[in-house]
Formats: C-alpha cells, sequence, structure tokens
C-alpha cells in the first residue's frame, strides 16, 4: 500500500526542485507511469536527502497523474514522440538488457481488497509503534493492521502482571488479538513474522523460555505458569529424596498460534474456555480438582490466525454464552499490495537495532514497576465528552455483535495503557487514547465485515447496524430494478423475492422514493397493476 506520508515528501521536494530549477519535468520521460518513476527515483537519490526506502513507498500513480498535468503544451508532442521513438527502436531489433527491464517493473502494486472491508485510522499509527509501521509496511505484503496488532499483544505479555491501567475501568496492561484473513491473502503469518523481525531483538530469551504455539486443555495451560510446591513439601521431598516441583517463576506466556481454530474448537465444552477466560482477567487459575496445579498471578497473551469462516463458526448462541471471543480483538488482514521482489532499506539492520532498544528499554521500566498506568486530563475529557457516550449506545447490535461492542472499553484501556507504556510513560496521553480508539474501532468494525461475510442467511445481516442494512437492501432493489428493465418488478415480487419479506410494504416504498424508480400502472379493465421501473428504463412520460 502506498505511504501517504512518503507520497507527500516525493511531491515536496519535486515541487521544491521545480521553483529552484533542478526539476525540469520536460525531461522526465512520461510516456509511462514505470518510466516516470525510474527518472524520479534517478532525480531524488541525485538531488534530495531522502531515503530510497521512503521514495519507494510514494504512491507514483498519484504523482504521474499530477505532473503529466504539468507539461507545458509545447512539451506535449515531445512526449508522443517519445512513446513513438521507444516503439520504433524496439520495432528494429534493439535488445534491451534484463536491467532496463526490471527498472521498468513497478517494486509494489495496490491491491483493493475485498468490498466493504475495514480500513485502519492512521491515528492508530501512533508512537513508537508508528515509527516501526511507517518504516516495514512499504516493503512487504503484510497488512500494518496485523503487524500493529502483533506488536501491541507481544509487548503488553513482555510487560508482565504488575501493571494496571486506572481508567474509567481498571484493566491490566494485556491485549489479546486475533487476525482473521483469507489462506493466500491475508499474509496472517507475514504480518507476525514482520513485527517478530523487530520484537525478537528486544529479547530473544523472552521468546525461547515464555512462548509456545498451542493449547490442549485448561489444566495444560495451567501447568505452563504453575506455581511450585509449598516450602514444607519440598523439604519433605528433598529429605526423602523424591522428585520437587518448584513451579514456575516467570509467569509470562505469549501463545501465538498460526492454527488457533483447532484451539477455539477445543474450548466447548472443556476447562480450556473458563481458564482462558481467567487468564484474560488475570485471576489465579485453578480447575478444582484433585491433585490439580494452581497459577496465582499468571500473565498470559493470546495472538491467533483464523479466516474468516472459521472465525463466523465459532460466534454461534451457545458458543458466546461464555464470552470466551469477546475478550480478542478481532483485526482483519488483507494484503495491501503485491510485492513481487521485497527488498529490505540499507539501513535495515540499524534502524530495527533502534526500535529493539527503545523497546527493550520501554519494556524493563514498565515490568520493573506496579504503579498504575493514569490517564491524562486531556484524556479524560474526550472520553467523558466523547467516547463514554459512542460506546456505552449499542442499541444497533444484535447479540452476536454486542458480544464485542460491550468489550469495547476495557480493550479501549488496555490498548491505551500499551501504546504508554511502548513509549516509556506511565500517563495515557490524548494520543494513546486516540490511537487506541482508532485501534479498537477498526476491531469492531473487522468484527462487522467478518461476520456480515461469513455468517449464513439473517445472522450475518444481523450484525450490521439498521442503515447498512437499509443501504444493502437498497442496493439490493435498485440491481433488481436494472436487471428487469423496462418491465419493472411489482410489489409484491420486490417484497416475497427481491427482499424475502424482510421488509413491510411503507419501507419498500421508501426505498422506491430514494432510488427515484417510477411506478408505472399497467392493464386494461378492472384494477390496474402497478410496477416499479428504474429510473434509468422509465417511460418519457413518466421521466
Amino acid at each position: 500500500m502506498p505511504n501517504q506520508r512518503s507520497t507527500e515528501t516525493v511531491q515536496r521536494n519535486l515541487l521544491k526542485g521545480a521553483e529552484n530549477g533542478t526539476f525540469n519535468i520536460t525531461e522526465i520521460r512520461l510516456s509511462s507511469e514505470a518510466t516516470f518513476r525510474t527518472d524520479v527515483e534517478k532525480w531524488m537519490s541525485e538531488n534530495a536527502g531522502v531515503s530510497a526506502q521512503t521514495v519507494r513507498g510514494a504512491d507514483f500513480y498519484q504523482l504521474f497523474q499530477e505532473w503529466s498535468k504539468k507539461v507545458p503544451k509545447s512539451h506535449e508532442k515531445t512526449i508522443e514522440e517519445a512513446v513513438e521513438e521507444e516503439v520504433r527502436v524496439e520495432s528494429q531489433g534493439h535488445e534491451r538488457t534484463v536491467e532496463e527491464e526490471l527498472d521498468d517493473l513497478p517494486y509494489s502494486t495496490a491491491i483493493e481488497g475485498p468490498k466493504g472491508r475495514p480500513l485502519l485510522d492512521k491515528k492508530a499509527w501512533h508512537g513508537i509503534a508508528g515509527e516501526i509501521l511507517e518504516y516495514v509496511s512499504p516493503d512487504t505484503e503484510a497488512d500494518p493492521a496485523g503487524i500493529l496488532a502483533t506488536l501491541l499483544s507481544t509487548f503488553s505479555c513482555m510487560v508482565g502482571h504488575d501493571r494496571i491501567v486506572h481508567g474509567p475501568v481498571k484493566q491490566r496492561v494485556n491485549v489479546w488479538t486475533i487476525l482473521i484473513g483469507e489462506t493466500g491473502e491475508g499474509r496472517k503469518g507475514t504480518a507476525t513474522d514482520r513485527a517478530l523481525e523487530v520484537l525478537h531483538r528486544v529479547g530473544d530469551s523472552f521468546f525461547k523460555n515464555n512462548t509456545t504455539t498451542s493449547l490442549s486443555s485448561g489444566e495444560g495451560l495451567i501447568y505452563s505458569v504453575r506455581d511450585g510446591m509449598d516450602e514444607e513439601e519440598i523439604a519433605r521431598r528433598e529429605e526423602n529424596g523424591q522428585k520437587v516441583d518448584y513451579g514456575v517463576d516467570d509467569k509470562r506466556l505469549l501463545v501465538m498460534s498460526t492454527e488457533f481454530a483447532t484451539i477455539m474448537q477445543k474450548t466447548h465444552g472443556s476447562t480450556l474456555g473458563p481458564v482462558m477466560r481467567d487468564a484474560w482477567d488475570g485471576k489465579t487459575l485453578n480447575i478444582h480438582s484433585m491433585d490439580a496445579e494452581v497459577a496465582t498471578d499468571p500473565h498470559i497473551t493470546i495472538v491467533g490466525h483464523v479466516t474468516g469462516q472459521e472465525f463466523a463458526d465459532r460466534q454461534k448462541t451457545a458458543e458466546m454464552a461464555g464470552g470466551t471471543w469477546n475478550r480478542f480483538s478481532p483485526i482483519f488482514v488483507h494484503r495491501p499490495h503485491e510485492i513481487p521482489w521485497p527488498e529490505d532499506p540499507d539501513d535495515w539492520e540499524q534502524r530495527l537495532e533502534d526500535f529493539a532498544m527503545r523497546l527493550r528499554d520501554a519494556a524493563y521500566k514498565a515490568g520493573r514497576g506496579d504503579d498504575p498506568v493514569v490517564w491524562s486530563k486531556e484524556a479524560q475529557l474526550m472520553y467523558r465528552r466523547e467516547i463514554y457516550r459512542e460506546y456505552a449506545n449499542t442499541s444497533n447490535d444484535n447479540e452476536v455483535m454486542k458480544q464485542f461492542t460491550t468489550r469495547r472499553l476495557p480493550n479501549l484501556v488496555r490498548v491505551a495503557g500499551t501504546y504508554a507504556l511502548m513509549d516509556g510513560r506511565d500517563v495515557v496521553s490524548l494520543e494513546d487514547l486516540e490511537a487506541a480508539k482508532a485501534f479498537v474501532d477498526y476491531s469492531i468494525a473487522s468484527a462487522r465485515f467478518v461476520l456480515g461475510e461469513f455468517m449464513s442467511g439473517t445472522s450475518g445481516r444481523a450484525v450490521m447496524k439498521a442503515e447498512e442494512r437499509d443501504a444493502q437492501d437498497k442496493e439490493i432493489l435498485a440491481r433488481a430494478l436494472q436487471q428487469a428493465g423496462e418491465e419493472g418488478l411489482t410489489r409484491t415480487f420486490i417484497q416475497q423475492k427481491t427482499l424475502k419479506y424482510r421488509r413491510k410494504k411503507d419501507e419498500i416504498s421508501g426505498f422506491i422514493a430514494d432510488l427515484g424508480a417510477v411506478v408505472v400502472k399497467r392493464g386494461s379493465g378492472g384494477r390496474p397493476t402497478e410496477f416499479v421501473v428504474h429510473p434509468d428504463f422509465a417511460p418519457m412520460d413518466n421521466a
């Protein structure tokens, strides 16, 4: 996905060059976007102090369109001649070098993605997390939302159990996420890998000792962070030469599963679901059975990867009763662009080390203290004026979506606290809160989109807001009327066949008026039949 900041940087340098005479548009090949890009990249490398990575991230299609309009009239013929010259040279048997052909190929090509997919607000690109996204996103097919989710979740796990955010509600710094994308297109693994390239440098020992890729049962999860035997039992066993279990000192555990659908299936009717819910709350974990392990002060974070269908299949009424999945922030991911041959910038290693050093310092500072993370006055003001009423209103949501929208506030508090601690602060700033809201809002939009796409029948429509359902039905009606052409459709047909009894007669009349459709009466003798005709096919006397 082209980077807006990169585009603005390149544009600013080109305008400055045009002003001081170092950049002359008449010397740039405008026969194609590829030749324009090649010449501009060459000029930028020779005349502007901008990294090659920043230049590569610019939207050259947009720049090409804008600069093509700036060509003097006297030069337009020269452009046409340049194109003819290229064709003439090739037709004369000139063999282009491999380097020339490679230079003409675009480094990346933007992909539109599924219709109606949610978009992550740039406010979420905040602090060091935002800096990392700005740096790594132009050179990977991973969705920035997936990279960000992995960064937030993993850092929140590194922090440990003792940091609590004192906002409108008290929450531990612990962010659970599910990356949702289709196999091959979602690039879920690519997003995680890109984030881990930075995070492994923060603390490689953490990934060796505090991570797992699977969960089998509640008992198994507790065992991973279990307490040791009490002192008396240890002394007795040591005296008798028996095996001693000293337990696990570091109660941090990062579960990063690329086959999370398997884990989701295991939670139904087992001890795993209840233990996961207690783990999200930071409670002591205990199955209450003979010889069962106990885990006090656990700090377990989960990052899962699933497809849209796998996620939707678990959101049935029976599955939702325990409220396991609404503790996660669902994050839709889809590759933003194609990069056939990704290249790391020249300063890749140095920049990643710089990011890692800052995150390492922040994680150490956050993990060694237990003071609460508090909110600034500015953040409190924004929450009380704007966010509170918005998040309190779930009237347009059905029972499926309410499972997620009612969890917005605790997730907002957790994410805001994570943003603050990542930047080495114990106070949630206004910018932290805005970033957290952008992330949480994206997760809700992801849930709506995925469930609307993959839940069958009316369940999928039910996750939409009322205005979204209206817009969808209007679009369905408009399409049906266009297909019917001059013949049109009767109101009965529209109600029964087109909209499948979802709408009352007065609602259908409202849709007809909104679309500007025309009602035509037909029939000789008796009561005429009304036909609704799309405005493009309306008779002249009704137009």
